[in-house]
């Protein structure tokens, strides 16, 4: 027996990045504290994105359902990712543009009875 479960992706929020000046701990030939190295991070805004998955749920979601389907006694087979996306285009003028980007919309998990 076959077991097919959607995993939902969900949207997350905007990144925005920040760079941190991060002392280095060594000190310079006077004595000072020598000058600091600089690193970005990302962190999320309170906007949500309009096409950037949240991973790390989505991961979770994901692992979560395996866990189900082995302790009901199925493994899995398969897990497809569902792609979906958007464009758009216009006209400037004499000229035009347009763009277009896809993004996982979800996993369909394809899970079969372990026979005893």
């Amino acid at each position: 027996m076959d077991k097919i479960v959607l995993v939902p992706a969900y949207l997350g929020h905007e990144l925005k990045s920040k760079t941190l000046k991060i002392p280095t701990g060594q000190l310079h030939a006077d004595g000072e504290l020598s000058s600091t190295i600089e690193e970005t991070i990302w962190l999320e805004t309170k906007y949500q994105s309009d096409c950037q998955v949240d991973s790390k749920r989505l991961s979770q979601d994901l692992s979560d359902v395996v866990a189900q389907l082995n302790k009901e006694g199925f493994e899995v087979v398969s897990i497809v990712p569902v792609t979906s996306g958007s464009h758009h285009a216009s006209t400037v003028l004499d000229g035009g543009f347009g763009y277009g980007f896809s993004y996982t919309d979800s996993l369909i998990v394809h899970a079969r009875l372990i026979s005893r």
